[in-house]
Formats: C-alpha cells, sequence, structure tokens
C-alpha cells in the first residue's frame, strides 16, 4: 500500500491527540521494601520505535531505577496482548497492570475523556504542551473520573497532529468526500469525518492492513508517528 498523507488544518490549527497513560487501581506502585521483586506487565498496540512504545520503555527505565530493581516491568508491544480496547478491559480484569492508551478507545469506558479528542483543540505543539505539562486543571479534573472506573491516570502525553493516509492524494475535500476512512473508536471523531464528508468506520489500528487490503476503507486517519513505523507506505 503506497500511500500519501495529508494533515488536516483549518484557521491554523491542526487536530493533536493526547495518549493517556493508565494504571489499574488495584495495582501498588510501591512495592514494600522488604517484598521480592514486583513483576508487572505493560502492553502498547504499537511497534518497539513508534511513541507510545518508545514512552513506555522510559517509564519502564526510570521505575527500574527508583526501585532498584524492585519492580519489574515487561514491555509487550505490537498489539501482542490486544488492542487497545482489549488491553484496557484486560487491565479491568488484571491480567495486564499498565498501558499507554489512546484517549479515543477509552471513552467507551470514561466518556469524559471525548472533550480531549475534539479535533482543533489545540493551537500548536506549545499550546498542548502548556495545557498538559504546566498545568494541573486537566489532571484534577480526570483523575478521579478514571478513578470512579477503577483505574489510575499517571500522565497524559501528547501524541501529535492526526492527518490523512491513503492509496491517493488529497488536494481538497472534495477528493475525500464520500470516501470509507478508518478511525478512532469514538463519537467526537465519527462526527468529524461524517461533517466532512467522509463515511467513518471505528476499526483497531492493528486492523488497518487488513482493511485497506480488502477495500474495508479507501483512507485511515491517524499520527505520522504510527504511519511511519508500521510502514504504511510501502
Amino acid at each position: 500500500m503506497r500511500g500519501i498523507r495529508t494533515v488536516l488544518k483549518r484557521g491554523g490549527r491542526s487536530m493533536i491527540r493526547l495518549m493517556v497513560s493508565i494504571l489499574l487501581l488495584c495495582i501498588a506502585l510501591h512495592a514494600p521494601a522488604e517484598a521480592q521483586t514486583r513483576e508487572l506487565t505493560l502492553a502498547v498496540d504499537q511497534p518497539p520505535k513508534q511513541g507510545n512504545a518508545q514512552a513506555a520503555q522510559a517509564a519502564i527505565n526510570k521505575v527500574t531505577e527508583l526501585s532498584q530493581g524492585k519492580i519489574n516491568i515487561t514491555l509487550h508491544h505490537s498489539a501482542q496482548l490486544g488492542n487497545e480496547r482489549q488491553v484496557v478491559q484486560a487491565m479491568r480484569m488484571g491480567t495486564v497492570d499498565l498501558s499507554v492508551v489512546s484517549a479515543a478507545p477509552l471513552t467507551t469506558v470514561i466518556p469524559e475523556l471525548s472533550a480531549l479528542t475534539l479535533p482543533y483543540l489545540f493551537r500548536d505543539y506549545q499550546h498542548v504542551y502548556k495545557a498538559v505539562d504546566e498545568g494541573d486543571f486537566i489532571r484534577n479534573y480526570f483523575k478521579p473520573q478514571f478513578e470512579r472506573r477503577g483505574y489510575v491516570m499517571l500522565g497524559l502525553v501528547a501524541g501529535g497532529y492526526r492527518g490523512i493516509y491513503g492509496q491517493f492524494a488529497i488536494n481538497s475535500m472534495a477528493d475525500a468526500r464520500g470516501k470509507k476512512i478508518r478511525t478512532m473508536e469514538d463519537k467526537i471523531i465519527l462526527a468529524t469525518f461524517k461533517a466532512l464528508g467522509m463515511i467513518p468506520t471505528a476499526i483497531p489500528q492493528p486492523e488497518v492492513p487488513t482493511s485497506f487490503q480488502t477495500g474495508v476503507i479507501d483512507f485511515a486517519e491517524g499520527g505520522i508517528n504510527t504511519f511511519y513505523h508500521l510502514k504504511y507506505y510501502d
């Protein structure tokens, strides 16, 4: 599949996705000093060099350092333990301990997160960094929303610009109208692409290549990081 990527922009604003790290409430991050090594599982649906997996590995390294090796976290990447929705369910069941998960799939569990999937919400990276890193409002608002559902939000990570890619160029939205597009599972994102005249279908990221090959979709939306590391340009 040879794709040409077009980033949607309007009035200087681009769609920026926020990724969310979550942890089941029943998992204790700080093991007692006398305890043996604590074994935890962290799952992501992206390949090792993609941003989510890199962020997960950096977190693992830091936990190993701070716990002096008493907390050992094993990273399962590339959807080895399932797509994001399946991982979120596995966390509730206790078979996965941690994950870096997109906000969109979490909206089925925490509807309030749809606010973070609004398109054109942030002007640029500096705007999103200021909202996520410099202020406590977003963190303080969402923390109890997670805890009510049995999760702990460890942090927010800017996932980058979202755009459209497919098998031919989009020179204007007229080229995309009436075309089938893969989106993340979120009512705001689905409504956005309907408003743009496209036919959106929520499909987990690992199923995107097959969906292209079988003609289920004409386009997909996502981050350039994922597009590159999953080699959708081949």
